[in-house]
């Protein structure tokens, strides 16, 4: 009896979810475990629903063996979160980015857009949905050289398919430097100075940018160079990249 009425009754004294519409600092907005737990299920079917959403309008990678099209990789950054607000400055809404490279497809149409979910978006527990919701993703479907990828495809197989890569600050822009091919990036990240990593600016030209990089090799020295010095300055701790991940 007891423990039934504190999961039903007791309040938590966490205030670090606030659902209410009170202050945190207000005893008012401290709330059960059983009012936790609620509102958990409410996340987890909506998130469902959303996943279910991305699927339905999401492409396999056979979509993207059209030899007739050429393609860019956009990588998605997990939202809301410090990545793109505030390190995506002035390009923190995908939106943004998402009509630079339209605007860039129309004018080239060779060229089309794989939109690469990031895999930690539909995670109920993490509120994804704050800030990509169902009106966001039909925002962006109606932008017409822009097509979603399969969550389950890889970043490595869709970044072997493309041309380069292009995001705010996802990782997946130094792991294409990785795997031999450029990225621009919209934000500011960690790996911008990296050799093979190009940042657009909010007055950039994408058509100029693009095209001067497009075929560009790049140098394993230099990059390995960049990850010694990183190292030796004790910015970036990678062990376990240098151990596991040759």
């Amino acid at each position: 009896e007891k423990n039934i009425f504190k999961y039903f009754f007791h309040k938590n004294r966490t205030r670090f979810h606030n659902y209410s519409k009170y202050s945190p600092l207000d005893i008012k907005s401290l709330h059960t475990k059983f009012y936790d737990n609620f509102i958990y299920l409410k996340c987890y079917l909506y998130s469902k629903k959303l996943r279910k959403k991305y699927y339905k309008i999401s492409k396999d990678i056979s979509f993207f063996n059209d030899k007739k099209s050429k393609y860019i990789l956009f990588a998605a950054n997990f939202q809301p979160e410090k990545s793109t607000s505030p390190d995506g400055g002035y390009y923190y809404n995908h939106f943004d980015i998402l009509k630079e490279l339209d605007n860039f497809c129309k004018k080239n149409k060779l060229y089309k857009i794989i939109y690469k979910e990031h895999p930690s978006q539909f995670l109920s527990k993490r509120f994804g949905f704050i800030e990509k919701d169902t009106d966001f993703y039909d925002k962006i479907s109606r932008l017409k050289n822009i097509f979603f990828a399969k969550q389950y495809i890889s970043g490595k197989r869709l970044i072997d398919i493309c041309e380069l890569t292009v995001t705010a600050t996802s990782e997946l822009g130094i792991q294409s430097n990785l795997l031999g091919k450029p990225a621009i990036v919209f934000g500011n990240v960690w790996f911008e100075k990296s050799p093979g990593i190009f940042k657009f600016k909010k007055n950039d030209n994408f058509e100029k940018l693009f095209f001067s990089i497009n075929k560009l090799k790049i140098s394993k020295k230099k990059l390995q160079n960049y990850f010694n010095g990183l190292d030796k300055k004790k910015n970036i701790f990678y062990y376990n990249f240098k151990k596991n991940n040759k």
